[in-house]
């Protein structure tokens, strides 16, 4: 497999915290597969903290993401 690289910036992330997003199921498979191990992920910190202001619970949605896909 080809390691891929994943930048999490605000649109991606909307997505993949929204079930009904039309880009949610294909931004969870580039998700899941480099936090598996496959890949790096890259946030850009002030872009998901402003998005964040204009929609709370962004970066706990982030947060709750990261933390399951760390657990075996």
């Amino acid at each position: 497999m080809t390691a891929i690289s994943v930048v999490l910036d605000h649109t991606t992330a909307t997505a993949l915290c929204d079930p009904k997003d039309p880009f949610n199921e294909a931004v969870a498979a580039f998700y899941v597969r480099a936090s598996g191990g496959f890949g790096d992920l890259y946030s850009p910190a002030l872009s998901l903290t402003a998005h964040d202001a204009e929609r709370p619970g962004l970066l706990s949605c982030i947060k709750r993401l990261r933390s399951s896909a760390s657990r075996p």
